[in-house]
């Protein structure tokens, strides 16, 4: 149980780093791609970049910060099973929980974004959702595989 605190600890710590890295990151790109103006790729479309980048810039600014939530819970889990505090394992449980959703929800939620970017250039437009799936499921093992990891070992584990 020793190792899977110490993992919880190392796991939150570094996506809520990441998540709090990436906002203000974000908020920089919103304001940079503000001041493209609308262009067109050579295909007979026109897109207006500031638009489609600044609506996936909004929606990176509502999920970054449940991922952070999400992982604060799990590194004070990890944290409460290595004091050998049973109310960590229901943490680790709620934060895998959350986690799962929220990646379900991120995945929804960035996938009309996703797919207009590729729908922009005719080349890609046919492979855009294709790829888009490949992305969510490889995405979703990295970001899922602890969390129902957890999920499995704490089951029916208490100290």
């Amino acid at each position: 149980m020793k190792a899977i605190s110490i993992i919880s600890i190392i796991y939150g710590a570094i996506v809520l780093i990441s998540a709090i890295i990436s906002l203000p990151i974000i908020y920089l790109e919103k304001i940079l791609f503000e001041k493209i103006p609308m262009m067109s790729h050579g295909y007979g479309v026109t897109f207006n970049m500031p638009d489609l980048l600044g609506d996936m810039l909004n929606k990176m600014m509502i999920v970054m910060p449940l991922q952070a939530i999400i992982n604060v819970l799990l590194l004070i889990s990890g944290i409460k099973m290595l004091k050998k505090n049973n109310i960590g394992i229901t943490y680790a449980k709620y934060a895998s929980i959350f986690s799962i959703i929220w990646y379900i929800f991120y995945a929804i939620f960035m996938k009309s974004v996703f797919v207009n970017l590729f729908s922009m250039n005719p080349i890609f437009r046919n492979i855009g959702e294709g790829f888009y799936y490949f992305i969510v499921i490889s995405g979703g093992i990295f970001a899922c595989a602890y969390p129902v990891f957890l999920l499995f070992y704490l089951n029916k584990k208490s100290f």
